[in-house]
């Protein structure tokens, strides 16, 4: 008779090392799916690595930053429009006809309400407090004759019902020699 051989069975010890393995194996994958609070830093990224495609919407603001890291060389031609810039980054300006308070250009949401004969309230419609404000005479027949001026009415308070408003300054336009109030055109702009 011939004697067949018994194929051994798995040793216990074999298994035990298979089983940790697979153990092992499967703790670190869920590990390299499974990263905690700041575990990815700079020098773990590859050089250009991050794409644009892999940034998510709204990711990047303006805390997010540092100071001097977006220059102009850094912004491709025609990426910045009207529509992308912050209203409080914007000028804002009005111009009112020859003559008169009447708005014939404006940058938008701007309004001249006269008050009295030379005297009028422009409301910008943001608050102008850390702005530049400036107000020049739209020069007519008199020449150098018509001038102009303003106040904030933040400082001193406006008349027709503007008070101490932070969005507005009262305008007065001047002409003659001497000078006299009357309603002249004006330039009124605030700059960021």
């Amino acid at each position: 008779m011939e004697k067949t051989r018994r194929q051994p069975l798995a040793n216990p010890a074999l298994i035990v090392a298979i089983l940790a393995l697979v153990v092992a194996l499967a703790g670190t994958s869920f590990a390299a799916l499974k990263l905690g609070k700041n575990a990815v830093k700079t020098k773990n990224i590859k050089n250009r690595a991050v794409t644009n495609a892999k940034i998510a919407d709204g990711a990047i603001t303006s805390g997010k930053l540092a100071p001097g890291a977006v220059t102009t060389g850094n912004i491709a031609p025609g990426a910045i429009t009207t529509g992308n810039i912050a209203p409080a980054a914007k000028s804002t300006w009005v111009q009112t006809a020859q003559g008169g308070f009447s708005i014939i250009h404006e940058s938008g949401g701007v309004t001249v309400a006269p008050i009295a004969n030379g005297l009028a309230v422009v409301d910008f419609g943001i608050d102008i407090s850390d702005r530049a404000v400036s107000v020049t005479p739209v020069v007519g027949g008199l020449g150098s004759w018509t001038s102009a001026s303003f106040i904030r009415c933040a400082d001193v308070g406006c008349g027709g019902g503007f008070g101490n408003s932070s969005r507005a300054i009262e305008v007065a336009t001047y002409t003659g020699n001497p000078p006299s109030l009357t309603n002249e055109g004006f330039e009124a702009n605030a700059t960021p």
